[in-house]
């Protein structure tokens, strides 16, 4: 996956297929607008369809650097970015989210620092979304979250959930393993640790850790270091484990988190 690069950064290999902002545009208001407007300077010359990587984030400058444009609102643009697979979109203006059909190889989508009052709209994403920040908006809801069963990491810090209800929803998605909720009322009244505590209280299972297969050395036929057929590996995974969940706040969970959830 490439990396963006504004205006003044050192040029880069066209293959790592980057849309980059620059700040030499007029002022744009929609998503499909700022993109026409970059179409023509990506990596290469690479159109928004091409790429891969596409961040805007903070709008962009105007005027000669005195004033900035943020996007501040989505539209069918998204459904013609069928080879991206990281979306972002942070520091924008956008109050409410469109479907994703046609991001098929979406994995990675950041509209944290926007004002976005529900998560909604992902269905499409079901299959491939792997990350969502989301951190700094007005979201108090995370029903919008339960078709992601593949999502591994949620950002929703400093939102507005109020009810632990709402985080107890994501014990349904299983591939989770990182989440933050710092800034929520939720945490209102509470102390970091206790915090987390709840957290893991109510999600506690997100990723099954297998054990690694050893073979134990070679003995003579029917001895007791007589070594076991190999493990299938698909049918391992089918097997029962303990999951764990394994950031919480940018945390790493340890014994000692677990053990004072056990008591909440």
């Amino acid at each position: 996956m490439g990396e963006i690069y504004r205006a003044h950064d050192r040029p880069r290999p066209a293959a790592h297929q980057c849309l980059r902002s620059t700040d030499r545009f007029a002022r744009c208001g929609s998503l499909a607008a700022l993109l026409d407007a970059c179409s023509q300077q990506t990596i290469s010359g690479q159109a928004p369809e091409e790429a891969t990587d596409i961040r805007i984030c903070g709008g962009i400058s105007t005027d000669g650097g005195h004033t900035r444009a943020f996007i501040n609102k989505l539209d069918a643009k998204l459904g013609t970015l069928t080879n991206c697979e990281r979306l972002s979109l942070s520091t924008n203006c956008i109050d409410k989210l469109l479907p994703f059909s046609g991001m098929t190889k979406l994995k990675i989508l950041s509209v944290g620092r926007n004002s976005l009052k529900r998560i909604e709209k992902l269905d499409d994403l079901a299959g491939t979304l792997l990350q969502l920040w989301a951190s700094y908006n007005n979201i108090s809801s995370l029903d919008g979250l339960l078709p992601l069963t593949n999502l591994e990491v949620l950002y929703m810090a400093h939102n507005s959930i109020k009810d632990w209800a709402e985080v107890q929803k994501l014990a349904t998605l299983p591939n989770l393993r990182e989440v933050i909720f710092l800034g929520n009322p939720i945490y209102d009244g509470l102390d970091e640790d206790t915090a987390r505590a709840h957290v893991l209280k109510l999600i506690p299972q997100v990723r099954p850790r297998l054990p690694r297969a050893r073979t134990p050395p070679l003995g003579p036929p029917g001895s007791a270091t007589t070594p076991t057929p190999p493990c299938n590996r698909a049918r391992c995974r089918r097997l029962p484990a303990s999951a764990q969940i394994i950031k919480v706040d940018t945390k790493l969970i340890t014994d000692e988190h677990r053990a004072l959830a056990e008591t909440i």
